[in-house]
Order: C-alpha cells, then sequence, then structure tokens
C-alpha cells in the first residue's frame, strides 16, 4: 500500500520527484568521491614510496600574505644551492593536443616535467625508459612518457608504442615510455613532457612560472629544509628587482597542495 502510495505521488510531481532524485544521486556520488580522495590520499598515503617526504616549496611574500609560484631561474637557483633534498624538481601543467597514428587530435590534461620526476617519486615506467637528465638540455629531442589508460585507449595497446611519434600542441614527440596502471601526476595528467631550465637564464623572468616539489634527504627534516630554502630565496630575491626583499618559501607536504 505505501508503495502504491509513494509512487502515485511520483507520478503526480515528476519533475519534483526528478530533481530530488538528482540531488539525491549527486549527495551520494560527491560523498563517495571526497570520501575515496580521503582515503587513498591521506588515509592510506600517496601511491609513492615514503610519500611523507615529498614537499611542496613555493616562494611566499610576506607583505602580501601569499605564496606564488616560482620562475624557472629561481627552481634553478634553489636546487643548484639547497642541501635538504635528495630530489628538488619542478613542473607545470597544461593541455595537450595529440594527434595520433590515425590523424585524430584528442585534448589531454599533461604535465611538461624535469627529467629526474619519476625518479624522485620512486616510480619507473611499466614499458620503455624513464626521463634521462639529457632530455631535458637544451636543443635536446623531444619526446613523451604516456599513461597506460592513453595507450590502450587512444592507441588501443599497440606493442609497438614506444619509438611511435605523437604530434603533441602541434609539435611531433617520440614515445619512450607508458607508466604503470593508475599512475597519474602531478594529480590527473596523462602524459608528460621534459621540461628544460637552463641554468644560465638565471636571473630572467623565464615562462611559465613552476611549482616545487622535493623528496627529503633521510637526514633532513621538514623544519630544516624549510629554514634553507627561506635562506636561499631571500639571496635569489635580492637578483630580481621586482621581489628584492619580503620574500620566503613556504613548505608543506605535497598531499596537502594538489589532493
Amino acid at each position: 500500500h505505501d508503495l502504491r502510495l509513494a509512487f502515485r505521488m511520483i507520478g503526480r510531481q515528476p519533475m519534483t520527484s526528478a530533481l530530488a532524485v538528482v540531488a539525491l544521486g549527486l549527495g551520494i556520488g560527491l560523498t563517495t568521491l571526497m570520501f575515496s580522495i580521503l582515503n587513498g590520499a591521506v588515509l592510506r598515503g600517496l601511491p609513492f614510496e615514503a610519500s611523507e617526504r615529498i614537499l611542496h616549496a613555493s616562494p611566499f611574500d610576506i607583505a602580501d600574505n601569499d605564496d606564488f609560484e616560482a620562475t624557472q631561474w629561481e627552481f634553478a637557483e634553489w636546487r643548484a644551492r639547497q642541501t635538504s633534498f635528495e630530489f628538488l624538481t619542478a613542473f607545470y601543467m597544461g593541455n595537450a593536443n595529440v594527434v595520433g597514428p590515425d590523424g585524430t587530435p584528442e585534448r589531454y590534461r599533461g604535465a611538461w616535467i624535469t627529467p629526474d620526476t619519476f625518479r624522485m617519486l620512486r616510480t619507473r615506467p611499466a614499458l620503455g625508459r624513464d626521463f634521462a637528465d639529457a632530455d631535458g638540455a637544451p636543443g635536446a629531442e623531444p619526446v613523451v612518457i604516456i599513461s597506460d589508460r592513453l595507450w590502450r585507449d587512444r592507441l588501443q595497446s599497440r606493442p609497438d608504442v614506444l619509438g611511435q611519434s605523437l604530434r603533441i600542441n602541434g609539435s611531433p614527440m617520440t614515445v619512450v615510455g607508458v607508466m604503470p596502471p593508475g599512475f597519474a601526476y602531478p594529480v590527473t595528467q596523462e602524459l608528460w613532457m621534459a621540461l628544460t631550465v637552463n641554468p644560465a637564464l638565471a636571473g630572467k623572468d623565464t615562462r611559465p612560472t613552476v611549482e616545487i616539489i622535493g623528496r627529503l634527504r633521510d637526514q633532513s627534516t621538514r623544519d630544516q629544509a624549510s629554514a634553507e630554502l627561506a635562506t636561499i630565496a631571500a639571496q635569489v630575491a635580492e637578483l630580481d628587482p621586482a621581489r628584492r626583499g619580503g620574500i620566503t618559501v613556504e613548505v608543506k607536504p605535497y598531499v596537502e597542495e594538489f589532493i
């Protein structure tokens, strides 16, 4: 009797009932999504070895009480002077328009990363090779590492994927690796290109700006790294009249910044 009455009321107000069902579905879906993120990134930790030692560092303007992305020359100076991190890496994110062998374009989320990034994360491609330092040298042959999903869905899991050429944002790049299933970095990116950071450009406003991620050395602490980078950032800021004075560094766990 109650079920018949319920269906009768739904039939009398279909729009209201539909909105209620949509609202309920969205509520359940969003709650499930947030728990998945919390459980995956916070409760169980990031899917990287010793992920608690992976930190995000950014310049911080004391006067504005705000952090911001670093220029590439700032990153080059920080990396050259610091001793607290086993690896100090950089990246920027952007859309990548990919044209495969079939000539059909498709847009993906991509990241341009320093060649030592996967070593910092302590992960390797499932197929092919990691980036070599030479891949980030000025004038290097452009190469790309792709996600497992892109390989399977876009390239039909073709076994000869290594060495294939993809046109990415109008430029041909050679596929040298495929990451393991489920891998994503920095957030949900699906292909990775080597970022060229030229130390000779120190003191110049190189674009685009970058996010900085590092893995602490075993003997270093977050406080020690923060103090060291703050000193370095203040020294480097003196090279740039636009930023001279009032610059320090904010260091926090990677998971707090991107997850």
